[in-house]
């Protein structure tokens, strides 16, 4: 896995992509978005951040819902709709292509 889930911004803001927290470290509420499901970025954020593959986090997923602890991330489409939602909010936290990266949204971790 590419994170650290001591450091501060795996173990905080990144958990949230698991619903293994609700907040950022400052205290406001977090919600993921996700990438439409099937997408090489997807893919390779959660197999190199999320360290799953899709089958692994479809299980999760069904294990978290079962037992209300959790749900899902909501799939928003690609790159431009998940920068215009977390520039927009907040409270929203996505992954986006570093090509598309600009000055309306903050990066707090980049993959190779």
């Amino acid at each position: 896995s590419l994170c650290d889930w001591s450091s501060d911004v795996c173990s905080s803001d990144l958990k949230v992509f698991l619903a293994k927290t609700t907040t950022f470290a400052d205290g406001m509420r977090a919600l993921p978005v996700d990438q439409t499901s099937g997408t090489a970025l997807r893919d390779q954020f959660n197999a190199k951040v999320l360290d799953k593959s899709d089958s692994q986090l479809k299980a999760y997923w069904s294990r978290v819902v079962f037992t209300g602890t959790g749900t899902p991330p909501k799939e928003v489409g690609g790159d431009n709709e998940v920068k215009k939602l977390v520039a927009d909010n907040p409270n929203l936290i996505g992954y986006i292509d570093k090509t598309k990266l600009d000055s309306s949204v903050v990066a707090i971790l980049s993959i190779e």
